[in-house]
């Protein structure tokens, strides 16, 4: 039978380890939270995550969804981004897609030595970053355009 100080040192070690365990997943989801691109306005040049368009003809606009730098690839949120934003532009109308396309801009892994003694040298890589980018022209449903007009616009029109 245990007797009362070996039950309090049990009973604390128990409380401890619920502490631990809420300090875990506090940080998982602050890390978590931490590593989604803001929705905001942005440049193609700039390398903060966001969004940008450029109106093409009433109704009629390329819209960017980028990342910010990250050592993953995720398009998905490229993606999301874009989608928030055409809607926005269409507001209630709603939109079409008339072209989407997907690029990244890639860095090679970065490469270091750290000095064990003189003369010998261990290298070291990091993760290379990207940014994931999602591209494509909507039209505004209920504008002057139809699909097709818009098509070919684009094609006629536009760089």
């Amino acid at each position: 039978m245990p007797s009362g100080p070996q039950f309090a040192v049990t009973k604390g070690f128990k409380h401890v380890e619920a502490i631990i365990k809420y300090l875990i997943i506090l940080v998982g989801v602050v890390l978590v939270q931490g590593c989604a691109t803001k929705y905001q306005e942005t440049t193609d040049w700039e390398l903060k995550g966001g969004y940008f368009e450029r109106k093409i003809a009433a109704g009629l606009y390329r819209v960017t969804g980028k990342t910010d730098v990250k050592s993953w690839l995720s398009y998905s949120e490229a993606r999301r981004i874009f989608n928030k934003r055409a809607a926005e532009l269409c507001s209630d109308k709603g939109y079409i897609l008339i072209d989407q396309r997907e690029s990244s801009l890639r860095d090679e892994p970065i490469g270091n030595s750290v000095i064990l003694s003189e003369g010998a040298y261990m290298p070291i890589k990091g993760p290379g970053m990207t940014v994931a980018t999602v591209e494509g022209e909507i039209l505004c449903k209920g504008g002057a355009l139809t699909p097709e007009e818009a098509k070919r616009f684009i094609e006629n029109n536009v760089n």
